[in-house]
């Protein structure tokens, strides 16, 4: 396996570990009016195996100006000479919470699949 797919299949995983996470919190918000700018996170820090392709990730939920909800992530990298950093992607915004739930709830891994593709393109 090219260290490509290791990455992604990585960060598949790790994506998986944190919508599961967001999905467990979101449920005490569901109907509630959230002032713009609340923070739900995840409560973890998924780690891959092989902590030489990226440190760890995590996942938050923040409500915007008008009320939609983004879920944003970010990948935390280290390396011994260079130290660390970390990139913030937005992954995804929705207008409801039963939307937000719904996708946080990863039937088929295509949520996992989506972040991962995007946390690719944009957080690396």
């Amino acid at each position: 396996m090219a260290i490509q797919d290791v990455w992604l299949w990585e960060m598949e995983m790790c994506c998986s570990m944190e919508l599961e996470a967001l999905r467990n919190k979101v449920g005490e918000y569901r109907g509630k009016q959230l002032a713009p700018g609340t923070i739900i996170d995840s409560s973890m820090r998924a780690c891959p195996i092989d902590e030489t392709l990226f440190e760890g990730l995590d996942f938050h939920i923040q409500v915007l100006e008008n009320g939609s909800l983004e879920v944003v992530g970010r990948v935390l990298y280290w390396h011994p000479t260079d130290g660390g950093w970390d990139k913030i992607v937005s992954l995804k915004t929705f207008a409801t919470w039963e939307a937000c739930i719904q996708w946080l709830q990863d039937e088929n891994c295509a949520s996992r699949r989506e972040c991962a593709r995007i946390l690719k393109e944009k957080g690396r």
